[in-house]
């Protein structure tokens, strides 16, 4: 298994829950029969069920495939007091990650007079101006940080009078 890599393991039983565990948690660690490779070595994977338990080694080799988080936005408009959201997914070797339990989020605001973000990424339009939102994914003992530029507008009606006609434009 190469380091930053995930696999599926198949455990097929009845009766009682499996619980698994990893001999060695800097190596590797498993979540519900998810490996998740974080160090180079080996370690071995146990599942157990009632009274019987299975096992198997795990070895994890380098690799130069390393994590990467995905944004489905890297610059966002919104107006004041609108809403966008912004979809941060982390992959490995362009793969999604198997276990959401490996992968934490965190988006902040450079600058919360002008913008602010939910834990959810969604950015809304505090003030007229320009900042970043910052979005960091924590997998596999490492940080991966990205950077969203966003650009707050004003929400703006403008109403002309021109003889008889009225013209009317809405912003947001």
């Amino acid at each position: 298994l190469e380091k930053y890599a995930n696999l599926k393991l198949d455990a097929h039983y009845t009766g009682s829950d499996a619980v698994w565990a990893s001999s060695n948690e800097s190596v590797a660690t498993v979540h519900g029969g998810i490996i998740l490779a974080l160090d180079i070595g080996s370690t071995e994977i146990s599942v157990t069920v009632g009274e019987e338990t299975a096992k198997c080694t795990v070895t994890v080799k380098a690799t130069a495939n390393y994590p990467a988080l995905v944004l489905s936005q890297t610059e966002v408009e919104v107006l004041k007091t609108k809403t966008k959201t912004v979809v941060a997914e982390l992959k490995v070797s362009g793969s999604e990650i198997l276990s959401k339990d490996f992968v934490s989020y965190e988006y902040k605001s450079e600058d919360t007079t002008i913008a602010s973000v939910s834990q959810e990424g969604v950015i809304t339009g505090v003030g007229i101006g320009k900042t970043n939102v910052i979005v960091s994914a924590k997998y596999a003992n490492k940080t991966i940080t990205e950077k969203i530029a966003v650009d707050v507008k004003e929400n703006v009606e403008i109403l002309f009078k021109k003889s008889s006609e009225i013209c009317y434009s809405r912003r947001n």
